[in-house]
């Protein structure tokens, strides 16, 4: 696992259109907090990915129940240190985050700060590089 940039590609399927459902997330093994915290996660018709304060957010998901595709990237220190892409929508960019890589200790599948998923999880991809917006984008159709 590389803290300071990547990609995750999860596929799965909401159980609610109003719930909280993490995808999944990064902490320092004891918490949310301190740089380590990353999260995915489905929020009231849309997918957000984000840092302990900041978060961006894509709408375009299927209907609950049906899969959705989702693309995120993190790059410590770019000029868009985080990216998100559903069902071959539009990229989310999110030009300032309080991420940092450092101190990250544990990798949550299916869960985050705020609840589980409570959904199947399909596939989960993982690439040690940041891929492109495009890449991000093609990646969700």
């Amino acid at each position: 696992f590389n803290g300071t940039h990547g990609t995750f590609v999860p596929e799965t399927r909401r159980a609610s259109a109003t719930v909280y459902g993490g995808i999944m997330a990064t902490d320092n093994g004891g918490g949310y907090s301190g740089g380590a915290g990353m999260l995915v996660r489905f929020n009231a018709g849309s997918v957000e990915a984000g840092g302990n304060s900041s978060a961006v957010s894509r709408t375009g998901l299927n209907a609950v129940g049906s899969l959705d595709k989702v693309a995120y990237n993190y790059s410590v220190g770019g000029s868009n240190p985080m990216n998100i892409s559903a069902n071959g929508g539009a990229v989310g960019n999110l030009a300032t985050t309080d991420y940092t890589g450092i101190g990250v200790a544990r990798l949550i599948i299916g869960g985050g700060p705020n609840g589980a998923l409570n959904a199947p999880i399909s596939r989960l991809r993982y690439y040690p590089t940041a891929l492109t917006n495009a890449q991000l984008q093609a990646l969700t159709t």
